[in-house]
């Protein structure tokens, strides 16, 4: 007679009629009533989950509205730590601290859909170093070599951590005044004049530009939908935008580069101590913060203080 089977992972009924008979068989008729599909949770829906719980009202923003979605800490000082097992020289810890939860990142330029990922920068500069001379490129230049350096000195329980995925290397030669429009030129989505997008594979990078825009929670004079259509540029003259930015507060000493670049002027972008993004000479120093990628397939621990960072162990 026919057969009917299901199929969970395409949410279909499969009708099997190939040994029915009109002569042998009567008809009988059947109904099938479908349930709405419910995923179970992934290990990446875990974690991020109870990072969302943990964060403080107004810490969090859910959605950046870009084409990827992402979720991002915002506002003068999350609860956004992370050890990650790194120590110094004397056994101290340092922390990291999340960017936000990061969809579609790829790890190759065929790789078409990417992966959701912790994005981490570190919570301690590296030191002041120049990002080069001369002509200004992320691939050959002389803080890509120091970072490299500091990576292959790492303890392998640290290292192994991060991830090796495509970091935006962007050479813009001006700063729209859209957040949203410079996520856009950072990502490769939406192309401009005088705009190259440059993806680098690696394991360590620096912030883009528009992390630093997006960790904004804005104030009461400026709000955060305002900052995020004011050119980063420009942002000395809006206190609100620099000074409730945790990219901002909790990093800046006297200035920090990011992973964008002007080959028209041999300029390189950093984050400026007035809390504006300005371009200058490669050859100058600025202090450095490693920024990587943690794989989501963890189990968490931990409140996202100081006191009691988050953690993430053992694999699920």
């Amino acid at each position: 007679g026919v057969t009917i089977s299901w199929n969970d992972e395409t949410w279909s009924a499969i009708v099997n009629y190939s040994t029915y008979k009109k002569e042998n068989n009567s008809r009988v008729k059947c109904t099938l009533y479908f349930e709405e599909k419910v995923n179970p949770p992934s290990s990446s829906d875990a974690v991020k989950d109870y990072i969302i719980e943990k964060a403080p009202e107004g810490t969090l923003i859910e959605d950046d509205e870009t084409v990827d979605h992402n979720m991002r800490y915002i506002g003068l000082n999350p609860n956004n730590y992370i050890d990650i097992g790194e120590k110094d020289v004397d056994g101290n810890v340092i922390l990291w601290r999340i960017v936000g939860i990061m969809n579609h990142i790829k790890s190759s330029e065929e790789d078409s859909g990417g992966e959701t990922y912790l994005k981490i920068i570190r919570g301690e500069s590296l030191g002041e170093y120049t990002y080069g001379s001369g002509h200004p490129s992320w691939a050959s230049s002389l803080l890509l070599k120091q970072l490299n350096t500091y990576f292959g000195n790492m303890n392998s329980d640290v290292s192994n951590n991060f991830l090796q995925v495509l970091f935006d290397v962007t050479n813009i030669r001006s700063i729209p005044s859209e957040v949203n429009v410079l996520y856009d030129y950072e990502h490769g989505y939406q192309l401009g004049n005088y705009i190259q997008h440059k993806p680098w594979l690696g394991k360590l990078g620096l912030l883009s530009l528009n992390d630093y825009g997006y960790a904004t929670s804005g104030g009461l004079t400026t709000s955060r939908e305002v900052c995020l259509n004011i050119s980063l540029e420009s942002w000395n003259k809006y206190e609100d935008c620099f000074q409730a930015n945790w990219l901002y507060n909790s990093l800046n000493t006297r200035g920090y580069w990011v992973m964008a670049y002007q080959t028209s002027e041999n300029y390189v972008y950093s984050v400026g101590p007035s809390g504006n993004i300005f371009d200058y000479y490669a050859n100058i120093t600025r202090a450095v913060f490693p920024v990587g990628y943690l794989s989501l397939d963890k189990k968490i621990d931990g409140e996202g203080t100081i006191e009691s960072p988050f953690i993430l162990i053992e694999s699920l």
